[in-house]
């Protein structure tokens, strides 16, 4: 399957037809106008994630989340978090620290030391593809 064409691409379409008409064995050929088609832009993102973990006090904290650009033109994120979201059980009081957002440039669900750690509150920290 062909992947989608890219946002402010031009397609081009033209039809053609082919018929012998009656009393002659010459086929004959004809063309439609050409009808031209703008791709339009869109930006479109999906968020995928894993928000349940249990852990004791002071112990290290992992949460893998992935982020795929669904739409068709490139487009640029800007990375934050919060403590105790509208998500988060109620009653609980939910104080994390020292946090980082790393590129998992390898997909193994583990922040390696070789990986970069991307910039919170900064526009264009994080920019993907189409896909």
């Amino acid at each position: 399957m062909a992947a989608p064409p890219l946002g402010g691409t031009l397609l081009s379409v033209v039809a053609q037809a082919e018929y012998i008409p009656p009393g002659m064995t010459q086929i004959e050929r004809v063309y439609s106008n050409s009808a031209v088609v703008l791709v339009a832009s869109v930006e479109s993102v999906q968020l995928l994630q894993d928000q349940t973990l249990t852990q004791p006090p002071s112990a290290p904290v992992t949460l893998s989340h992935q982020i795929r650009n669904a739409g068709n033109i490139p487009s640029s994120y800007t990375l934050g978090w919060s403590n105790g979201g509208a998500k988060c059980p109620a009653g609980t009081n939910v104080a994390l620290g020292n946090l980082s957002v790393v590129r998992d440039t390898n997909a193994n669900g583990v922040a390696d030391p070789t990986e970069p750690v991307l910039a919170l509150g900064t526009p264009g920290a994080l920019t993907l593809n189409p896909g």
